[in-house]
């Protein structure tokens, strides 16, 4: 069992041999045991942090640090993609250092993946949208609590990031992703801004506002319209008794 263990890590670390280590979980700043709904307040608590339309003094650090929460909340918001993540955090471990040390390593079939809990079909799914893609996409819900708080709607948040790989190319094929890339982050930009703005903190703030207003306003006619009907009350209530 333990033999078989072995050569199933050992493949998936050569699929993601490719792909930058990034410890999502160090980002959110939880433990790799932390339940969902820990990893959810960590990236609702660090996504307000480093908004960067609240850090405008230093936009671009901001900007950089909220992409790498909102790509750790993106692969561990998700059991099918934290498993995978998981997986692929093995090749780090002492313990399987020694292993290898110690014993060569003996090619097993692929569906060995299953005595971890995994499908090499989950493996094929993670790499093609980690390491094939030209860009990364982060396309999820923010927590309902970041605009419940401003008294705003849920709306979906995507964002467009281009991540750090090792991937071998050719200068014309950089020279052609890059051409291409640009002219897609102009053409994503353009269609976010008209279908899918993402709202400034003053204009959750703004509307937080106004929904208070609202309130004051129903509250006073509420009092008014009591007082009206209480003098109305005592005027009829003096007519009968006199």
């Amino acid at each position: 069992m333990s033999r078989r263990l072995l050569g199933s890590t050992s493949n998936a670390c050569r699929l993601f041999s490719s792909k930058s280590n990034v410890d999502h979980y160090a980002v959110l700043g939880v433990k790799p045991s932390a339940s969902l709904k820990e990893i959810k307040a960590a990236f609702y608590k660090l996504s307000k942090e480093y908004h960067p339309d609240r850090n405008r003094d230093n936009q671009e650090e901001a900007a950089a640090k909220f992409h790498q929460v909102s790509e750790a909340y993106e692969v561990l918001g998700s059991d099918e993609r934290r498993r995978a993540y998981d997986l692929t955090r093995i090749r780090t471990a002492p313990d399987l250092g020694s292993l290898y040390a110690r014993r060569p390593f003996t090619p097993e079939p692929t569906k060995q993946y299953e005595d971890i809990d995994i499908d090499y079909k989950s493996f094929e799914h993670f790499q093609r949208k980690t390491r094939q893609r030209k860009q990364f996409h982060s396309h999820f819900d923010m927590p309902e609590e970041f605009y419940a708080e401003f008294g705003a709607n849920k709306r979906e948040f995507k964002s467009e990031y281009e991540p750090k790989g090792s991937i071998h190319r050719d200068s014309r094929t950089i020279r052609r992703e890059e051409e291409e890339r640009l002219r897609e982050i102009q053409r994503e930009q353009e269609r976010l801004q008209k279908k899918y703005p993402i709202p400034t903190f003053e204009e959750m703030m703004q509307k937080k506002r106004e929904k208070e207003r609202l309130q004051t306003r129903k509250q006073i006619a509420g009092l008014v319209s009591f007082a009206t009907l209480a003098s109305i009350a005592i005027i009829i209530a003096k007519k009968f008794f006199h």
